[in-house]
Parts: C-alpha cells; sequence; structure tokens
C-alpha cells in the first residue's frame, strides 16, 4: 500500500501546484497593464487586437472570431485525451507496464505544465500564428527561428498523419466488425484520405468555422470520456484489479505480454497526449484578447488532459480483462473496448461511433490547421519557397487557403508512403517510430525558444517587448529551466529510440533546412526586425500599408 499512498500523493502534488501556478498567473495578469476590455463592444475589442498586432509588423487579414473556450478546444482536441485511450494507451502500458499509468503519467504530467507556462509566457508577449517561429525570433535568433519553424511545420504535418492514420484504422475495422466483411488496405486509404480533404476543407473555411467546431467537440469530448467513466463505474465496480497494480513496477502481465520493451517507450508513447497544446497559438491572430486567452488555452488544456486522463486511463486499466481469451496483452486494449460496446448491442455501438469518430477528425484538424498556420506565417516572411501564394489570404474564406492545400497534400502523401510501408507494427513498428519523430520535431521547434530567452535572461537583455501579460514572475526562469531540460532529456530519449533508417532519414531532412535557411536567410524579411524596449516590429510595413491591405479584410 505505501507505493500507491506515495503514487496518489504524486497525483495530489501535480494537482495542487497546477491550481497555485494557476493562481500566480491570474494575480499577475491582474497587476500588469494589459486591459482585455471585455466589457466593451466587440469592436472597441477589435480595435485592440489589431493594433496589438499592427505594433508588431503585420497586417489583421484572419478574421477573429475565436474566443477564449475555442481557442482551449483546439488544443484540447489536438490533445485527444480520447484518441489516447484508443490508440497509445494500450502499446504504452504493453512496453512499460500499469505503472506507467499511476506513477508516469503524473511525472509527465508536472514537466508538461512546466513546459506549458513556458510556451504560455511566450504566446502572451507575441500572440502570432508563427508561434515558436516568431518567438524564437523575438528572442534574437533569427536563423535559429526558421529552423524552429520548419521543425514546427514538419512536426505537425507528421502528427496530422499518425492522428488520421490511428483513426481510419479503428473506423476501418470498425465499419468492417458491424458489417461484417474484412477490412483492407484499400478501404483504410480511402477512409483516411477522406478524413484529410474533410479537415482541409474545415481548414479553409477560417476561423468561424474553426470556432464553431472546436467549441462542439471540446464539450463533447468531455462529456464523452465522463460517460465513458461513469458507466464502467456503475456497471462493474471496482472493477477486475485493485488500485495496487498501478503501483506495481514489476506489473501483473502473463509471460506472452510484450511487457519487454523498455519503460521509457511507454513514458514517450504517453507524452505525445502533452504534445500539441501550443495548437492556441498558432489561432492567436484570429482569437480575442489573445495575450490572455492564447497562454491560458495552451496551460489549461494540459491541465485538463492531466486530469481526465488519469481518471480514465486508470478505470480502463482496472477493469481490463487482462490474461482473459483473447485478451493476453495490454496492446489490444483498445480491440477489448470495441468488444465490450459489441456486447452492449450494436445500436448503441451505431451511436457511439460517429462521436468518437468526431473526436478524433477534430484531433486530426487540429494538428493541420496548426501546421497550415505555422506555413502561412512563415511564408508572409518569406522562410519558405512559392511565398507570394502560401501566404495568400482568401478575401471569401479569411484563411490561407494555399497554406492549408500544402500542409494537406504533404500529410497525404507522407500518408499514402507510410501504408505502402506497411502501418502499425509491434514494438518498433511504424507507428511507434513516426509518434518519436513527432515528439522530437515538435519539442525542439519549442525548446528553441526558451533556450534562447534563458540566453537573453543570463545576458541581461530581457526588455518589456518580452514579457506579456501573463506571467509567473519570480517562477518564470525556474519553469524555463526545467522545461528546456525536459525537452533535451525526452528529445534525447526519442532520437535514442529512433531506428536506423528513420533516424538517416531525419538527420538528411535536418541537414536539408539548414541549408535551405542558410541559403534563403538573406532574402527573409524576418532580417528587417526593429527593436525598442517596448515592442518587436517583424517587419518594416508601413501603418498605411497595413490600412490598405486591411481594407480588403473588413471585420465587423
Amino acid at each position: 500500500m505505501f507505493m500507491v499512498y506515495l503514487g496518489l500523493l504524486l497525483f495530489l502534488i501535480v494537482g495542487v501546484l497546477s491550481v497555485y501556478i494557476g493562481a500566480v498567473a491570474l494575480r499577475k495578469s491582474g497587476q500588469s497593464l494589459h486591459q482585455s476590455l471585455a466589457q466593451h463592444s466587440s469592436y472597441v475589442r477589435y480595435m485592440q487586437d489589431k493594433h496589438e498586432l499592427n505594433r508588431f509588423g503585420y497586417a489583421q487579414q484572419l478574421t477573429r472570431y475565436a474566443g477564449a473556450f475555442s481557442a482551449f478546444g483546439a488544443s484540447f482536441s489536438t490533445l485527444s485525451v480520447l484518441g489516447g485511450a484508443l490508440f497509445i494507451l494500450g502499446p504504452a502500458v504493453a512496453a512499460g507496464g500499469p505503472a506507467i499509468v499511476g506513477i508516469g503519467w503524473p511525472l509527465l504530467a508536472l514537466f508538461a505544465i512546466a513546459t506549458s507556462c513556458s510556451l504560455a509566457m511566450l504566446a502572451s508577449a507575441f500572440p502570432l500564428a508563427g508561434g515558436c517561429y516568431h518567438w524564437a525570433a523575438a528572442c534574437g535568433g533569427r536563423r535559429l527561428a526558421a529552423m524552429a519553424g520548419w521543425l514546427h511545420l514538419c512536426g505537425y504535418i507528421l502528427l496530422t498523419v499518425v492522428t488520421n492514420l490511428f483513426c481510419a484504422d479503428w473506423i476501418n475495422e470498425m465499419v468492417g466488425r458491424l458489417l461484417g466483411f474484412d477490412s483492407t488496405g484499400w478501404s483504410l486509404g480511402g477512409i483516411a484520405l477522406l478524413m484529410f480533404l474533410t479537415q482541409a476543407a474545415a481548414c479553409a473555411k477560417g476561423a468561424t468555422s474553426l470556432g464553431r467546431i472546436w467549441s462542439a467537440m471540446t464539450w463533447l469530448h468531455a462529456l464523452f470520456v465522463l460517460g465513458l467513466v461513469a458507466s464502467l463505474i456503475t456497471l462493474s465496480w471496482p472493477g477486475i484489479f485493485p488500485l495496487e497494480l498501478l503501483y506495481d513496477t514489476a506489473g501483473i502481465a502473463p509471460a506472452s505480454s510484450d511487457s519487454s520493451l523498455p519503460f521509457i517507450v511507454g513514458l514517450l508513447l504517453l507524452q505525445r497526449l502533452f504534445v500539441g497544446s501550443d495548437a492556441a497559438a498558432q489561432l492567436a491572430e484570429e482569437t480575442v484578447d489573445p495575450k490572455i486567452n492564447v497562454p491560458w488555452s495552451i496551460y489549461l488544456s494540459v491541465v485538463y488532459v492531466f486530469i481526465f486522463g488519469f481518471v480514465m486511463f486508470v478505470v480502463l486499466l482496472l477493469h481490463f480483462p487482462l490474461g482473459a481469451a483473447g485478451y493476453g496483452s495490454y496492446g489490444v486494449l483498445s480491440i477489448w473496448i470495441m468488444d465490450s460496446w459489441m456486447g452492449w448491442g450494436k445500436a448503441l455501438l451505431w451511436c457511439l461511433s460517429p462521436i468518437i469518430v468526431l473526436i478524433c477528425w477534430s484531433s486530426g484538424l487540429g494538428a493541420m490547421n496548426t501546421g497550415a498556420r505555422m506555413l502561412f506565417a512563415m511564408a508572409r516572411d518569406e522562410a519558405v519557397p512559392v511565398s507570394k501564394w502560401l501566404s495568400h489570404i482568401s478575401e471569401r474564406y479569411r484563411a490561407p487557403v494555399g497554406s492549408v492545400v500544402c500542409t494537406a497534400l504533404a500529410a497525404i502523401v507522407i500518408a499514402a508512403v507510410v501504408l505502402s510501408s506497411g502501418w502499425r507494427g509491434s514494438g518498433e513498428g511504424l507507428a511507434v517510430q513516426l509518434m518519436l519523430a513527432v515528439i522530437i520535431a515538435i519539442q525542439l521547434a519549442c525548446a528553441i525558444p526558451i533556450a534562447l530567452k534563458i540566453r537573453a535572461r543570463r545576458q541581461g537583455i530581457i526588455t518589456a517587448a518580452l514579457i506579456g501579460p501573463w506571467q509567473l514572475g519570480k517562477l518564470s526562469p525556474v519553469m524555463d529551466a526545467v522545461s528546456l531540460v525536459w525537452f533535451i532529456a525526452s528529445t534525447g530519449g526519442a532520437l535514442w529510440l529512433l531506428n536506423g533508417s528513420m533516424l538517416a532519414a531525419a538527420c538528411l531532412i535536418f541537414i536539408a533546412f539548414i541549408v535551405y535557411v542558410e541559403a534563403t536567410f538573406n532574402n527573409m524579411k524576418l532580417k528587417g526586425t526593429l527593436r525598442t524596449r517596448d515592442t518587436i516590429a517583424f517587419t518594416r510595413m508601413k501603418m498605411d500599408e497595413m490600412i490598405r491591405i486591411e481594407r480588403k479584410f473588413p471585420q465587423q
């Protein structure tokens, strides 16, 4: 029982720490000079946000529609607790044992909360669609900013591919069971293609449609998770196994289990559920009062994923009939979930399946939209090829349609290559390798601006321009240091677990990025960054030019 009490104490400590950090951030934002103007009209709030964007050197072209809940929904949907339970929890526990949830999940959440704080502080200071690309540039690393942008873009394209292929695989299997036919690779590819195309269409519709989708999906996501947990507790509490299972490092697994995989694989697989919290940052130019709403969305999405995920994962593991016929490994957890719903009747399954599909689809939508907005932000600074087309904003949809199309096509091509190479192996399978690549790319992209900020602090050049209203005061350097150490350590672990071919491909792509950045650096508009003590402008665009552009995109 000692390990049980220790594990629950760890969960409680992380929960209390998250509340304390939230209270500090709330107090600091209240003490800042920033005024949210929430009591004023939408036009007044829009003008405030537009002038903030103009100070950074950009015209307001995207529609400011997303509110606080929509921005939160973008990050929360991209993280996706339900998708984690269906597609990642089983392989993670098979690799690391049940203790990966009881002990590993709170530890992961502890570091994820620290990293979300660092990202939230940067997002509060620079609420721009480029996210880590602009953050790195503001902290003094112009070349590294371009590298961060490319890594972030590639990471989210891969995340879109992995999310959609997991979901399409599940749909393929579920439809095959319901209709009684054998699923094939062609049907899997067709379902995945349909998901990519519908997500691209939703991204191209702009913030108005996206805000409504993510608001609805967030409520649906939370209610479904709570309903699933409540149904399991009501029908079969206290479950098959005692709570001690989650804190037994030896685990309870038969000899046929694939629990021989290293514990670190399980941790890194579960860490995927904390990768994507910065999705709200790419909506900054479409969010009302982004200096407050975006950082809170980044932070709270991680906290709620921690709480919802812990409760859901614990209930699932305690009820999973490990060792029963057909369930000899935690790797078949998703199959048990499907079998359980089949046992409740096909009618119920027909009702539940569309909800699951919508929730997982919205997760892929968040990843695709994040990648498209990053591509748009870089194209606007001429940091990518064919920048004029990629940075064009549709006057009808108020969205960077060219960037959306390019991101979707890249994801489709990669998905086709992945499917032709063999999808979903065990242990060192392609699915695991792709998730490791996602973690490496996105975490490196986020680590670059944090490292540059730490360097600026050590050199004593932190100015008012680098500090937003969402701050943690004396805790800020601690959070940045912990975040950087965690990003380096976890990225190193993921690199160590990559197989030879994937590692070689990653190295070649990284070298190509470096060569391209160096070749195009002198032509980037970003080299014209203007700095004062209170502001940082990323372009030399004049106000009259901004007004001329903004006349094409009336907001009211």
